[in-house]
């Protein structure tokens, strides 16, 4: 699949806590950078103005959620997209339930994902359902790839919104990088040392590890990092000069860095079971044509397979509000009923294309079905990767 006249090169990782200098450095020792195993409350954004030819349903005393708060547990430090994303859902679900719960979003992060499961799983009253795991691409992979730390079974769970997303690789400028051109004349001769962040192996990062590789890059990744704000601020201080960031963080976080962050490709989109350009980024290479014009020939073999899987499981559904299959279905239907509703504000619809971007939410009866797809993951690919991941940190 390479071609021949190349020197291979390898992608290595080092411990965070090797890096711990490092870290601190560009950092500046906040609490961004250790796990954090007690919720940080976020403060809601104010409560969005509702049109007036909105349908908002009317208070119904009798609701499971009348007089009730709903935490979403944002399994990450904040600044990352699933933390922006669980800020912008909350007010809209405060409106559109029928029982007007308070809706205030938790951070809780640590081990990629793993200690906000954990305490989901564990710490929650799931009967009582007031307590909303918002996973994304990073804390679903560990359970996808049996992480014995993860005490949280997703086949336990049953969804109440799904959203789809997109994700851009990015380079620092002091790379001398100004665009996707440049980017592939410095991978093809390796004049770039690479140098990028991640939380753990079997994260959302996985599928940039695989591309590099792909790629033949020489690039050593630091791991240990506890959510894609404080790898950001290693990024804005030039501790590492290759990121990613999902399509709600590059409307945000990263568009604040300015001239710093050159986007280099998208991750893409699977479209009919090939790679394709993210309609939100329509401009901007997908990995697959970048990786042509590095290679000289298209993705190929095991590893183009389990790039795409990892796409449609980390992207199509990257993002999904599960609560605990314990939990009433009275409560079910009423988160269900409220994600419904609020898509159909067209102040959300708004808004949701600034933030999110023109993906699918996927809400109701489609849930189920979308999950089922989620969890359905070829077990040869599964086992492929798990070797790719040993070979990584090995």
């Amino acid at each position: 699949m390479q071609q021949a006249s190349r020197k291979r090169r390898s992608i290595r990782t080092v411990s965070a806590l090797l890096a711990l200098g490092l870290v601190v450095a560009a950092c500046g020792g906040t609490d961004d950078a250790t796990p954090a195993p007690t919720p940080t409350p976020t403060p809601a954004p104010p409560t969005t103005e509702v049109p007036a030819d909105s349908i908002v349903p009317d208070f119904d005393p009798n609701a499971f959620y009348a007089g009730k708060e709903i935490e979403i547990i944002a399994p990450f430090a904040a600044g990352g997209g699933t933390d922006v994303q669980a800020r912008f859902f909350g007010p809209f679900l405060e409106q559109y339930m029928v029982g007007k719960p308070r809706v205030a979003s938790f951070n809780i992060a640590g081990a990629g994902g793993v200690i906000g499961s954990n305490q989901f799983a564990t710490q929650r009253k799931h009967e009582a359902a007031t307590s909303v795991l918002f996973s994304s691409g990073s804390s679903f992979f560990p359970w996808l790839f049996g992480d014995e730390a993860l005490r949280l079974d997703y086949a336990d769970l049953v969804g109440t919104a799904a959203i789809q997303t997109g994700g851009v690789v990015y380079v620092n400028s002091s790379t001398g990088i100004t665009g996707p051109d440049d980017f592939v004349e410095a991978v093809k001769n390796g004049s770039v040392n690479w140098v990028a962040g991640e939380q753990t192996v079997n994260s959302l990062g996985l599928l940039k590890i695989l591309a590099y590789d792909m790629l033949d890059m020489d690039v050593k990744v630091v791991l240990g990092n506890q959510g894609r704000g404080p790898i950001r601020n290693l990024f804005e201080a030039g501790t590492i000069n290759i990121n990613w960031d999902t399509t709600a963080s590059m409307f945000n976080q990263v568009a604040a860095l300015g001239d710093i962050a050159v986007p280099v490709f998208s991750v893409g989109q699977v479209v009919n079971g090939e790679l394709a350009r993210d309609p939100v980024f329509p401009d901007l290479p997908h990995f697959g044509e970048i990786y042509t014009d590095v290679v000289g020939a298209a993705p190929s073999g095991e590893a183009a397979d389990a790039y795409r899987s990892l796409l449609l499981a980390g992207y199509t559904l990257q993002k999904v509000m599960w609560l605990h299959k314990d939990a009433p279905d009275q409560a079910v239907q009423e988160l269900r009923d409220g994600f419904e509703n609020m898509t159909q504000d067209p102040a959300f619809q708004e808004k949701a294309l600034e933030i999110l971007g023109d993906y699918d939410i996927i809400v109701g009866s489609a849930v189920d079905g979308a999950v089922a797809t989620l969890l359905d993951f070829p077990e040869e690919r599964r086992q492929w990767l798990l070797d790719f991941m040993a070979r990584v940190e090995g």
